[in-house]
């Protein structure tokens, strides 16, 4: 069965009162862009249906990149009770496991029962977790307008830890490229949904109030 899921508009509705769901000091080398809630919602109640309800509470999954915890804690909303968020970041770190509690505050029940974050850099060369020690992989990687190809390392991350299946949000205008890539890498992919990241001014350099990113949910199941 793959019921039992509460809906997108249940997990975001609880996301949305999280009090620390932006960065207080978001650091541009890195990035650091806060996961919409309807967003990171959508994502997990995905992930979530496409487990067996007798599965859920048992699957190991990792946020890569969590920041805040938003990806994270709607996996556990969303019936995910392994839920492990890593980041290079160790205030954005503080933000995500206060926003656990007042998740908990919230909505006790449906907190996942296991949920951790952990400063983790998210390095293929020097990443301090074990090849294919989760199912499923979600990420929010950075986009790599500041540091060239860092979705793609981020990417590359994912499919080295996940055993099963990754679910990864990247520009449309990418779409060629990773689409070749999966298949050289023997991984079967397909673009899940279109979806629209709307990204408040966040630095000084933002010269728009906001602006709205092309963005392809993509649906990755990487080879064992």
């Amino acid at each position: 069965m793959r019921g039992s899921v509460p809906s997108v508009r249940e997990i975001e509705t609880l996301l949305s009162q999280l009090p620390w769901r932006q960065f207080q000091s978001p650091r541009v080398h890195l990035e650091q862009y806060t996961t919409p809630v309807h967003l990171a919602a959508r994502i997990a109640h995905h992930v979530a249906l496409c487990i067996d309800e007798d599965e859920r509470r048992s699957v190991q999954a990792v946020d890569l990149g969590t920041g805040t915890g938003i990806l994270a804690l709607a996996l556990c909303l969303a019936g995910l009770n392994h839920v492990l968020g890593v980041d290079v970041d160790s205030e954005a770190l503080e933000l995500a496991r206060a926003n656990a509690a007042a998740l908990w505050e919230l909505c006790p029940q449906s907190v996942g029962a296991v949920l951790e974050f952990a400063a983790v850099d998210v390095q293929p060369n020097s990443l301090a977790l074990a090849p294919k020690s989760f199912d499923v992989a979600v990420l929010n990687p950075p986009f790599g307008t500041r540091q060239r190809s860092a979705d793609i390392a981020f990417l590359d991350v994912a499919c080295h830890l996940s055993r099963r299946f990754v679910y990864s949000l990247h520009k449309s205008s990418t779409r060629s490229y990773l689409s070749r890539r999966l298949e050289r890498f023997g991984c079967t992919a397909q673009v899940y949904a279109r979806l629209r990241f709307d990204l408040p001014a966040t630095y000084v350099f933002h010269r728009e109030r906001a602006v709205d990113i092309d963005v392809d949910l993509w649906q990755i199941e990487v080879k064992r």
